[in-house]
């Protein structure tokens, strides 16, 4: 075990932290325990070699360096293009990823779950407040961090987070933490976060933080101060140093590896192991500080997680979860292959087909010979020598067949990372508005799924977050949320409440809206209900205003005037408006106190002469719309007509007390056989049979209402309002 270093015996701590148990810890023991730990770790490091050198690969890929080997000699400048078809498929979840995860300033919510009371919705409002003020304000980086997790879980599969309280202010802090540095050891089956005893959080500090550390009594030893070679961190690391151009040469200072290994180990001697977390210098091998990592009041001594995985596709079988890296890459390496070999064939058969070899039988002195264009030069021999003589390469250009393997890997590249034309909203075909809405709907589902298992890793995240805040908070704080000042209290802290990230999973980009808005705006101006309403065009047309973010919508696009049906009591009036078309027809409707039977019987007037129609012997036509409207007019004026026969409300059409109007009892019992048969009511077009439904009011005979002859054409104010006996 090391004596005190140079640099420790400069700085004296401030303080002894009274959590930190290494220095209970006997020197000899605590020296087999730093190397226990380091030994671990790279066994633990070791297995996962295969996954860092895949890895690898598919970072290459994403940055655009990917090797390639031709057998071209070096005078032939081969083509080294590539495709980016996964960096677009990383960078299209994480713009649309971030947008659905942060919609507004305002990004988490709380629910209690206690009573329902006032007082509670007010604690959970509180408490909503103090988190985004926390994670927006306090925490500048934790929005940044989100946005970089969100990139790296799409690329590799699986990023992290670790969520702790800060060691001066006790309030929570929440980093990202990427999957390369953080170590497991290897495990067969599926495992949670939370049930992988031994993780290890690789952590590359500069010295000056650490001596910090040492001062501040976070640690009870400072690392070794040493040069920290960032060659020996794997090829990942040589992957992002290509990818920037970044070699190492120069450093900023000096730097030191810290492994912070959260595992078990018997604190007490008695036999069992307590779950704690152990800080050790990855070059010194000294241990820095041990931490139990669960609750000192709790018995059961049950493990607190600091980590959180955000997984992008489940390992069903295993850790580490699957990113567009593990489904594309080698796709995207093929397409690359089969590009450059495609432009390499062009170039050949544009250049290398006007080269070729001459026999030194030709009799033409010299070497290598030039032809100068547009010249013709003179030679000792006859065309057909020279023909001969000269033998010219044929390359025959890029194998046709690559054009459609090109095609069809791409169309499945796009399909696995959700970048059809429909979602980046670059439709070159004429589609259907149906057919885009499918299209969006059926591009959204897996991308949902993985923002379900995203939600899910930051609702847990944020729990964490409520549970520092719960045991380490002081007992009030005060805070501005958007000019308003707020105070919580510790108490607030205390009740059982639910935190959850404001998200929707089937959150689409703007392209997206507005490819959808627009449909559907297609969609109703092509129906003909849609269309004719006022109300419902101008629904339609603000929400593609919306989508578009257009400014002052209500000044551009004013609110339609409310349509009040128009009374008519000429029925002649309203037949010739039920056969015109729909959109040239005003809207009117029935009125209690009308003279239902006139109106009735004009009715009746006019099927019969659509009958007559339908049988060839008539000149009246009418749209099956509009027979369907008439119908529906007929039906109400019936209701109301029967109404008025019931003493349900009088001629002027008050409602109630009134006696029942017995003047006509032939026409009271063939209306309530109309009404029991169906006939009047029926809103349907004509049958099989030819006939119209509700020709005649649905009376049997001559379809006439009974007690009353052929209606003539008189003038509105001469007619009879009562009903006739």
């Amino acid at each position: 075990m090391r004596n005190k270093t140079k640099e420790e015996t400069k700085i004296k701590p401030r303080r002894k932290d009274p959590l930190n148990l290494a220095p209970h810890f006997e020197p000899k023991e605590l020296q087999i325990l730093g190397e226990k730990v380091c030994s671990l770790t790279k066994e633990d490091d070791e297995s996962r070699a295969d996954w860092l050198s895949k890895h690898a690969e598919y970072l290459e890929i994403y940055h655009q360096i990917d090797n390639y080997d031709n057998n071209f000699s070096s005078d032939f400048n081969s083509a080294d293009a590539r495709v980016p078809l996964l960096t677009e498929s990383c960078l299209g979840f994480q713009a649309r990823a971030y947008k659905a995860i942060f919609p507004q300033r305002s990004f988490v919510s709380t629910t209690s779950l206690e009573d329902n009371t006032p007082e509670e919705q007010q604690r959970a409002e509180r408490l909503a407040k103090w988190m985004n003020y926390d994670l927006n304000f306090r925490q500048r980086r934790y929005k940044r961090d989100k946005k970089r997790m969100l990139l790296a879980a799409a690329l590799m599969g699986s990023d992290f987070s670790k969520t702790y309280p800060d060691p001066v202010t006790g309030l929570p802090k929440v980093e990202r933490v990427r999957a390369q540095d953080f170590i497991v050891c290897y495990g067969t089956g599926p495992r949670e976060l939370e049930d992988v005893r031994r993780k290890t959080h690789r952590i590359t500090m500069d010295f000056n933080t650490a001596k910090k550390l040492y001062r501040d009594g976070f640690f009870s030893k400072l690392p070794v101060e040493s040069d920290v070679n960032f060659k020996d961190m794997g090829d990942m690391q040589d992957v992002e140093d290509d990818a920037e151009g970044m070699h190492e040469v120069g450093k900023e200072g000096k730097s030191v590896v810290i492994l912070e290994q959260h595992t078990w180990y018997d604190l007490d001697g008695d036999g069992i192991e307590e779950p704690v977390i152990i800080w050790v210098d990855d070059n010194s091998e000294r241990v820095l500080r041990i931490a139990a990592r669960y609750k000192i009041d709790d018995d059961q001594k049950t493990p607190i997680e600091y980590f959180t995985h955000y997984g992008f596709i489940d390992n069903t079988d295993g850790f580490y979860c699957f990113g567009y890296g593990h489904l594309i890459a080698k796709l995207n390496q093929s397409l690359n292959q089969m590009l450059r070999n495609s432009l390499d064939a062009g170039e050949l058969a544009n250049a290398g087909n006007m080269g070729g070899f001459i026999s030194e039988n030709i009799g033409i002195k010299g070497g290598e010979i030039e032809s100068p264009i547009g010249k013709f030069t003179k030679v000792p021999r006859t065309a057909d020598d020279l023909s001969k003589a000269i033998y010219q390469m044929n390359f025959p250009g890029p194998n046709t067949a690559y054009v459609g393997l090109i095609e069809f890997m791409q169309s499945t590249i796009q399909r696995l990372s959700n970048t059809t034309e429909a979602v980046s909203g670059d439709v070159s075909k004429v589609y259907q508005p149906m057919t885009i809405l499918t299209m969006l709907e059926q591009s959204l589902q897996m991308p949902s799924s993985i923002m379900e298992n995203l939600a899910l890793a930051m609702e847990g995240e944020l729990e964490k977050i409520f549970n520092i805040v719960k045991d380490n908070a002081p007992a009030i704080q005060t805070f501005t949320n958007e000019e308003e000042k707020v105070s919580v209290t510790r108490e607030d802290f205390q009740g059982a409440t639910r935190i959850f990230p404001i998200m929707d999973p089937r959150s689409v980009t703007k392209q997206q809206k507005m490819a959808k808005a627009q449909s559907v705006y297609q969609l109703g101006m092509q129906n003909p209900i849609i269309a004719q309403n006022q109300n419902s065009v101008y629904v339609i047309t603000k929400q593609t205003l919306e989508s578009m973010e257009v400014q002052d919508i209500d000044l551009i696009l004013p609110k339609p005037e409310e349509q009040k049906p128009e009374r008519i009591d000429d029925q002649y009036e309203e037949n010739m408006f039920f056969l015109m078309p729909p959109q040239e027809r005003p809207l009117f409707d029935v009125f209690p106190d009308q003279d239902h039977a006139t109106h009735i019987r004009i009715i009746n007037e006019l099927l019969k002469g659509l009958e007559k129609q339908q049988m060839g012997t008539g000149k009246i036509d009418i749209s099956p719309e509009g027979l369907q409207a008439l119908m529906l007019h007929k039906q109400k004026h019936v209701a109301f007509l029967y109404g008025q026969m019931h003493g349900v409300f009088n001629g002027q059409g008050q409602l109630g007390g009134m006696e029942a109007q017995t003047g006509d009892e032939a026409f009271l019992a063939a209306l309530e056989q109309q009404l029991q048969l169906g006939g009047g009511a029926s809103d349907m077009p004509p049958g099989e049979s030819g006939a119209i439904p509700g020709t005649g009011g649905g009376f049997e005979g001559s379809g006439e209402i009974p007690g009353e002859g052929v209606l003539e054409r008189v003038p509105l104010d001469q007619r009879n309002t009562q009903i006739s006996s």
